[in-house]
């Protein structure tokens, strides 16, 4: 009996009974074999998915981009068929307010979209407006935006082309460039033609004795 409490008791004098295994090789620790479900799923959790998320919201922005630019090309071909043919569906009056209402609204949207995605971006699109078609071309986030960008790019450039009597853009320029030679004729000659003073390079010069 006394040689078995001895070999159960730990050297150094302790009392603690242990088994001959444990106090042999105490540092010796088993692994569990079998690790527990919740370990799993967090493993699992933590595999990337990025690229797969990418790839889905890749699609949908081409999809929605497709979509939007086949149904605005519609409406424009059909508006822009209705001017080259010279249909009666509507008066020319009534066509340009719908050009202009469309035109307005789009620029509108895509400054609207450029303020939310960057202060930056929304102030150049709201002070120089052509910037507006490139911001909506090549950096928005928004797929129907792009799809829409593109298809009034290629709208005004047909109605060019096909219309060039009643075209938005030269209308645009014809005015732009009024506007801008009456400002500076009125900068450099406030008073007009009837107020200008003589500065005396007309008159013919007299010779004095």
């Amino acid at each position: 009996m006394n040689d078995e409490k001895k070999d159960s008791v730990i050297p150094g004098g302790s009392r603690l009974a242990l088994k001959p295994k444990e106090w042999e090789s105490p540092t010796v620790v088993e692994e569990p074999k079998d690790l527990p479900k919740t370990a799993k799923k967090q493993k699992s959790k933590r595999a990337p998915k990025k690229p797969q998320k990418a790839r889905q919201f890749a699609l949908k922005f081409l999809s929605q981009s497709i979509g939007s630019f086949l149904v605005a090309a519609v409406l424009f071909g059909t508006f822009l068929y209705h001017q080259a043919t010279a249909l009666s569906w509507i008066s020319p009056s009534q066509a340009e307010m719908i050009r202009g209402i469309g035109v307005v609204s789009f620029l509108v949207i895509l400054i609207i979209e450029a303020f939310t995605e960057d202060m930056m971006q929304g102030i150049l699109c709201l002070f120089l407006l052509p910037y507006t078609f490139v911001y909506g071309l090549l950096f928005a986030d928004a797929g129907p935006v792009r799809g829409v960008t593109v298809a009034m790019i290629l709208f005004l450039a047909s109605e060019i082309y096909f219309t060039p009597d009643s075209a938005l853009i030269p209308k645009v320029e014809h005015t732009v460039n009024s506007w801008i030679n009456t400002n500076q004729d009125k900068l450099i000659n406030p008073e007009g033609e009837k107020g200008r003073r003589d500065a005396g390079f007309d008159r013919a010069p007299t010779r004095g004795f």
